[in-house]
C-alpha cells in the first residue's frame, strides 16, 4: 500500500464501520500520515460508489467489504486482509413473535443453512458461518443429515461428525444423503477415529458403502465400527456388515478387504472396518471406545423391536449425547444423559401424536430438563409443523434448543 499512488475507501462522513477499521488498521502498523496523503473517497456507499470512483479516479487499490467488490468487474479482488487486519461481520437471523408467517420465515431460515444457498452467498464474496465454526472451536457437533426415513429436499437421513481440534473424530451413523454431506462438511476419512451406528434402519445406515467404497485408497490404517447386537427381527452388527461386505457372500463383495479379506488387485475394495457388538441386553452403560482422547459409552434404548444404542462422548473436559431414536421409556436414560453439554435427540413425530417407536416431543423435552442438559438440538426432523412441536418441547424444557439443519455446527463448551 505504501508503493500505491492512490488507495479508496468509503468516506467516513457516509457513517458505516468499515473506514474506522481502516484508520485503527493504518494506526497499528504505523502508517497513518503516509496512508492520508493517499486516500480517494468514494463520494455514495457501496458498490455503486466503487464503480464511480473507479471510473472517474486514478486509483491503484480499493479496501471494502468483499460484497461491495464482487459485482465490480473492472477490479481484480485480491483477497481478505490477513489475520487480525480484517473485519469479519457476522449476520444473524431470527423469527420474531409477532411474525405474521414464522413458518415461512423458518423455512427461508432453513434454505440460508443448505449447501445451495452457501454457493450463491459465496459467489457474492461473503462465507456462510457454519463453515467456519465446525473447526473454529476445540470440540464442536456438526449435523450432516437432520431428516429421517421420509424424502427432504433439505434435510439429507441422521448422520452426525464430531470434531475435534479441527478435525473429524467420529462419525455416529450415515443414514442416505449423508456420503454428499460428509464431503460438503470437507470431513476427512482418515481423521475419523470411530464410526458408531445406533441401529441398522436404513434411514441411519443406507449411505455406508458409498462411504466405504474404494476407502482403503485413502485410508491405511483399519476403522473401529461399533454397533448393537442383533435380535430374531435384525442382525447384530457383525452379520449386518457381512451381508453387505462379505467377499462370498456380501451384496458388495468387491468391498470384501472392509471384513478383513485379502486385496485382489486393484479391484476395488475398502477399509478394514475393527468391528465391535455391544450387547443390548445389558441395559446398563458399557464403554466401547476410549482412545484418542475420546471415552464413548453406550446404552441400550427402546425403539421398537429394533435393538438401538445411544452414545454418550466425553472429550475435552466436555460431553455430548447422541440419542437417537428412541421412544424415551427407559428410565436409566435420563442417568446416562445427565449433565450433558449437548444433547442430541430425534424429533421425529408431530406435537400432539405418539408412535411406537419415537417419542413425543414433550417426553424429548421432560428427558433434557430432568437430565439437566446444557443445550438441546433436536434432530430427525419429518414433514410436520416444527414450531408446534418446539413449542411442546419447551412446556417441558426451558434450558438452549437447538432445531438442526444439515451441516449445521455447534459448538460445545464446558
Amino acid at each position: 500500500m505504501l508503493a500505491s499512488k492512490s488507495v479508496f475507501i468509503s468516506d467516513p462522513s457516509q457513517g458505516g464501520f468499515v473506514t474506522p477499521h481502516l484508520l485503527n488498521v493504518f494506526a497499528r502498523l504505523g502508517i497513518s500520515e503516509e496512508m492520508k496523503r493517499k486516500f480517494v473517497f468514494t463520494k455514495a456507499a457501496g458498490t455503486a460508489g466503487i464503480r464511480e470512483t473507479i471510473s472517474s479516479s486514478d486509483v491503484d487499490i480499493g479496501l471494502n467489504q468483499l460484497q461491495e467488490f464482487s459485482p465490480v468487474s473492472a477490479m481484480e479482488i485480491v483477497g481478505p486482509l490477513p489475520g487480525d487486519l480484517g473485519l469479519t461481520t457476522t449476520f444473524s437471523s431470527a423469527v420474531t413473535k409477532s411474525a405474521k408467517e414464522p413458518q415461512a420465515a423458518q423455512a427461508w431460515i432453513a434454505f440460508l443453512r443448505t449447501p445451495e444457498a452457501a454457493t450463491v452467498i459465496r459467489a457474492k464474496g461473503m462465507e456462510v458461518a457454519w463453515s467456519e465454526s465446525c473447526t473454529a472451536s476445540p470440540v464442536t457437533v456438526q449435523i450432516l443429515g437432520s431428516g429421517g426415513p421420509v424424502v427432504s429436499k433439505d434435510r439429507a437421513s441422521s448422520s452426525y461428525l464430531l470434531w475435534i481440534d479441527g478435525r473429524s473424530r467420529m462419525l455416529v451413523d450415515m443414514g442416505g444423503g449423508a456420503f454428499l454431506r460428509f464431503g460438503q462438511a470437507e470431513a476427512k476419512l482418515t481423521d475419523l477415529s470411530l464410526a458408531a451406528m445406533s441401529h441398522f434402519h436404513p434411514d441411519h445406515v443406507a449411505d455406508l458403502p458409498a462411504l466405504f467404497w474404494l476407502s482403503n485408497r485413502v485410508r491405511k490404517e483399519p476403522l473401529p465400527l461399533i454397533g448393537p447386537s442383533g435380535n430374531a427381527i435384525v442382525p447384530g452388527v457383525n452379520e449386518f456388515l457381512a451381508r453387505l461386505f462379505d467377499a462370498n457372500r456380501g451384496a458388495f463383495q468387491v468391498m470384501g478387504t472392509a471384513m478383513g479379506a485379502p486385496q485382489v488387485g486393484d479391484s476395488g475394495g475398502g477399509v478394514k472396518l475393527d468391528i465391535s457388538a455391544v450387547d443390548v441386553t445389558r441395559n446398563e452403560p458399557v464403554t466401547v471406545f476410549e482412545r484418542d482422547g475420546m471415552k464413548v459409552t453406550a446404552l441400550t434404548i427402546p425403539h421398537g423391536n429394533i435393538p438401538a444404542l445411544a452414545y454418550r462422548v466425553e472429550t475435552r473436559g466436555v460431553s455430548i449425547v447422541f440419542s437417537s431414536d428412541q421412544t424415551g421409556t427407559n428410565p436409566k436414560f435420563v442417568d446416562f444423559a445427565r449433565g450433558a453439554n449437548v444433547l442430541i435427540m430425534h424429533m421425529a413425530i408431530a406435537a400432539g401424536t405418539t408412535n411406537p417407536l419415537h417419542a413425543a416431543p414433550a417426553v424429548i423435552g421432560r428427558i433434557a430438563q430432568e437430565a439437566g442438559v446444557g443445550r438441546l438440538i433436536v434432530s430427525h426432523i419429518g414433514p410436520f409443523d416444527v414450531n408446534a412441536a418446539v413449542v411442546e418441547v419447551k412446556t417441558r424444557y426451558s434450558g438452549p434448543l437447538t432445531v438442526g439443519a444439515d451441516l449445521q455446527c455447534t459448538a460445545v463448551a464446558g
